[in-house]
């Protein structure tokens, strides 16, 4: 979960990349392949055999670009002491690194692209990177778990993450919520809503009766972002919806059974009501839509 003490840490890891790596060269440790790296002491305890270390890092190149960031899934890393394989040296770098650290304990890492994405992570060195780049990272020990509550400590983590995760969507909802009435108001617009609220403009009206529950609608559309740029369209294609069918959207089952055939309108909706879990291409997370809609035809 990154919690507010999480993004604390965000800022603590930059910083201490940038301050650490400037003075790696005093009093640094290397490993065997040649990782160098500097261990700043928070008084914590050090991890006992079946411990979880728990840690965020982040990885960037020399020239502040970013490489690798452990926070992105909002959860921190947990890496389990082996004190078998520490005692016998059978550790990769950043092992060796983590694995002597404790319990609020700061790390500052610098190495090679070769090793960094050939020897660790056994990956491709991608594209981009200058000679003369160097790997560098900062490591933070959130805590030490033991394995007999690591159980109760990752469910409590993945809830934390949920809720984290509902409140932003919540957000996302709230704001995108503002800007259609925003939009709404700045043109002058007057909307209808649906039973759950979805917004929808007709420009024109058509003929016979409302479409229902089991019709087909034929129809052609555009989606656009409220700011004029356009992420979907049906083309020279009719798109048709077979309304109530369980894989409808909700939100294209109420508008459409607002409409008949020969009407236009324009849908106005949320990310989230728009696509409910979806992906569409170039369209961010959390921001408002609208869809210009002609029916061409309802049976």
């Amino acid at each position: 979960m990154m919690s507010l003490r999480t993004f604390k840490y965000s800022g603590i890891l930059v910083g201490m990349i940038l301050l650490l790596n400037g003075c790696l060269d005093n009093g640094s440790k290397t490993t065997r392949s040649g990782v160098e790296y500097k261990i700043v002491r928070g008084g914590g305890n050090l991890p006992k055999n079946g411990d979880y270390i728990i840690i965020h890092a982040v990885f960037k190149t020399s020239r502040d670009s970013l490489v690798f960031d452990y926070r992105s899934n909002g959860l921190p890393l947990p890496v389990m002491y082996d004190s078998v394989r520490h005692n016998a040296r059978q550790l990769n770098d950043l092992e060796e690194v983590i694995f002597g650290m404790g319990k609020g304990d700061s790390s500052s890492l610098r190495m090679s692209p070769e090793l960094f994405y050939q020897a660790i992570f056994h990956s491709k060195i991608p594209e981009g990177l200058m000679e003369g780049d160097m790997i560098v990272g900062g490591i933070k020990v959130d805590t030490i778990v033991d394995k007999r509550n690591y159980a109760s400590w990752q469910q409590h983590q993945l809830a934390q993450r949920r809720e984290q995760v509902k409140k932003l969507e919540q957000q996302r909802e709230q704001k995108a919520l503002q800007a259609i009435g925003e939009y709404l108001d700045g043109k002058g617009i007057k909307t209808e809503r649906t039973k759950n609220g979805v917004q929808y403009h007709k420009s024109h009206n058509g003929w016979g009766h409302l479409a229902q529950i089991n019709d087909s609608v034929f129809f052609s559309y555009q989606g656009r972002q409220l700011t004029g740029e356009l992420f979907s369209t049906s083309g020279k294609a009719l798109q048709s919806i077979v309304i109530g069918q369980p894989k409808n959207i909700d939100m294209w089952d109420e508008v459409l059974q607002c409409v008949r055939k020969g009407d236009k309108l324009s849908i106005y909706a949320s990310y989230a009501t728009a696509f409910e879990g979806g992906k569409p291409p170039d369209v961010e997370p959390g921001v408002a839509v609208m869809f210009d809609v002609e029916v061409v035809d309802v049976k």
